[in-house]
């Protein structure tokens, strides 16, 4: 019997060619293009979208440094200084940030942020 360690580049391949003919396979045939569909209703989406944008901005400018030492509950049993809490909050919106990013990239959007 071969042992595992002897087929490593036969696997190697397998695992390539399979790859490469998935790729081909979703990106070039017609197959998925049906799968994305516009918004039925992007104005307004936007607009709720702006509307949470200003809300999180008129909250975050009432915010001073001169509190954030101050102690509150950040999550339901858990208390925080206000200083721990912008810093989980600005990770958080770097993370989201990020995966709406990719997922316009992945649909051949170019994020706002993104120079032309």
């Amino acid at each position: 019997m071969v042992p595992l360690t002897a087929l490593w580049l036969p696997i190697l391949l397998a695992a390539v060619i399979v790859f490469v003919a998935s790729a081909i396979m979703h990106m070039v045939l017609p197959y998925h293009k049906s799968d994305y569909q516009p918004l039925p209703d992007e104005d307004k989406l936007l607009a709720a979208l702006r509307a949470s944008f200003d809300f999180c901005s008129d909250a975050l400018t009432k915010m001073d440094d001169s509190k954030l030492a101050e102690t509150t509950e950040i999550f339901p049993g858990r208390q925080g200084s206000r200083a721990w809490a912008s810093m989980i909050l600005a990770g958080a919106w770097a993370d989201h940030y990020a995966e709406a990013a990719m997922y316009l990239r992945l649909n051949a959007v170019l994020p706002p942020t993104a120079k032309k």
